[in-house]
Order: structure tokens, then sequence, then C-alpha cells
């Protein structure tokens, strides 16, 4: 057992106690007993939000997926859209809480609407299933999110967050076009705008906008705050991004990328007649020198002879 498991059990063992008369409070407080039961609560307290912030994390299908999990996203009902990846627990300038609890995440153990927007709304874009995916999140991060206290209440809570930022949206109405290039600064802007808060991550891949991160406070409600620097330093886009409309789209921009990268560490290959050129201008030159060579000899062999006469 963990210490973490160890100091809940005292402190559960300790109040019910309490409850079932073992422990009269009137007895029990000002003793050493009791500061120790009133520390153990508090620890435990402490212990069932030990974090700071939440940051959401919403990922762009176009610029990520694989295979047939292109053509499922663009022509379901979240085509066009950002799907989720996360709402991971988070602290400032400290380690994510990863692995809180052992509990295993269970269909079972979502409604039948909740599961279903799931699979529409929060799908795996590359080779894993759904439920591997969904299975990751919840284990390494639904576990530390002790705002709620079950499966059902955090996948539903975090799908309502992702229609309430409704982003695809909003980057429209800021004037954010797909296909085109933009500068991070005004696409972090559009963000801020929608959110009412600063502080955005971005990621990209070959300039291309891969995932949006935003930070909400670690309660029930996730309302947006400001992210903290080291969220935002962390993102991977600069200059300018494009915003794919589509897998294909988004493939097309990397080979055009992948192109030009290679054409910049090759010469440029010359044609057959450019080449015959210079073979003959190369010609031309050393013909060119041998011509004044011989012509120079000639003139010293004559003034040598010039020499003898006198």
């Amino acid at each position: 057992m963990d210490g973490r498991k160890q100091l809940f059990s005292i402190a559960y063992f300790l109040s019910a106690a309490g409850s079932s008369g073992c422990i009269r409070m009137a007895r029990f407080q000002g003793t050493r007993a009791g500061m120790l039961f009133a520390v153990l609560l508090a620890a435990a307290a402490a212990q069932a939000q030990a974090f700071d912030y939440y940051l959401f994390a919403l990922q762009w299908p176009p610029a990520q997926c694989v295979g047939s999990k292109c053509s499922q996203y663009e022509s379901s009902s979240a085509g066009g859209d950002f799907t989720i990846h996360g709402l991971w627990a988070s602290n400032y300038g400290r380690d994510q809480p990863q692995n809180c609890g052992s509990s295993q995440f269970s269909e079972s153990a979502l409604s039948s609407s909740t599961l279903n927007d799931m699979k529409v709304f929060w799908p795996s874009v590359n080779a894993n299933s759904d439920v591997s995916f969904w299975s990751h999140e919840w284990s390494k991060h639904g576990t530390c999110a002790s705002t709620f206290s079950s499966q059902e209440q955090f996948f539903s809570a975090v799908l309502q967050l992702r229609n309430r930022l409704n982003l695809a949206s909003g980057l429209k109405n800021q004037g954010i076009q797909m296909d085109q290039s933009v500068s991070v600064k005004d696409f972090v802007f559009a963000v801020q705008s929608i959110t009412g808060v600063s502080g955005v991550s971005l990621d990209c891949s070959s300039g291309t906008l891969t995932s949006v991160r935003v930070c909400t406070q670690p309660s029930s409600s996730l309302e947006f705050m400001q992210c903290p620097d080291d969220v935002v330093n962390a993102g991977s886009c600069s200059g300018t991004l494009r915003w794919p409309s589509s897998s294909q789209s988004a493939n097309d921009w990397y080979a055009a990328q992948s192109g030009s990268k290679s054409s910049n560490h090759h010469s440029p290959s010359l044609s057959p007649a450019a080449i015959s050129g210079i073979v003959v201008g190369v010609a031309v030159v050393a013909l060119a020198g041998v011509v004044t060579v011989a012509r120079r000899r000639r003139i010293a062999r004559q003034q040598s002879m010039q020499q003898f006469v006198f």
C-alpha cells in the first residue's frame, strides 16, 4: 500500500471510530490524538485535490489522423471540428499527477449517450482503438481528476466543455480561415477572444496546426483560466501556421514542405543543353590557353636567336 492509500485508510479509520462512539469528540478535542486526527483529515483532503488547474487538450484530426481514421472523422458529425485529446490535472512548476488510482476504464460505467458522444467527439485518430485511447486517458489522468466522483461524471463533463468552447466555429467567427497561412500571434489572439482569458498553447508539425491547449479551474465547473507560462512556452508553433481543412490538404502541405526541404539540400539539376554548353565553354578556354602558351614560346625563341646574331 502506498503512502497516499495509507493516509486515506488511517483518516477513514479515525473518522469511522469517531462516528461509532469509540472516540467521543468532547473528550477527543485538545488531545494529541485529536490533533493527529485533524492533521490526517486535512492531509487527506489536500491529497484528494493535489493539483492546481486542468489542462484541456484538443486535437485537430486532419493533421494527425492515419488510414481509415481520416475518413471516419470527416464523415462524422465531428468533421470540420476539433476533437478531444484529454483533460489533465496539472500543477504550477511541478509534475502532473498521474495514475492516481487503480480504477479501470469500463464502457459499462458510462451512459449510452455519453459513450455515443465519445465515439464521435473523443475518437482515437491513430492506430489505437477508441477503447484503448479512453482507457489510457482515464487511468493516467481521469483517476487524478478528483473533482469528479465517477467515470460518467468525468467523461460527460469533458464533452460538455468541448461543446461550450466550440473552438472551430469561434475561430471562423474571429476571421481565421482554413488552408491559409496565419500568424501564430493572430491565432492565439483568436483563441483568447473565445475563452476570455490569456495563455494558450499551440502544437504544430511542419507548420501545420495539430492541437490546441487551454486551462480551466480545478473544479467541476471547468471555468477557463489563464495558462501558466511554462504551458504556453511548451507549444511548438512559431511564426505562421496553417489550419488544414482536410487530411488531404494536410498531406499536400506536408509533401510540399518535404520537397522544399529536399531542394535546399541538393544542387539544382542541369538540362543536357546546359551541360553541353558548359563542356564547350571549358574546351574553348582550354584551347585559348594552349594557343597562348605556344605563342609565348615562339616569341622567346626569336629573342634568343637575335642575341646570338649580335
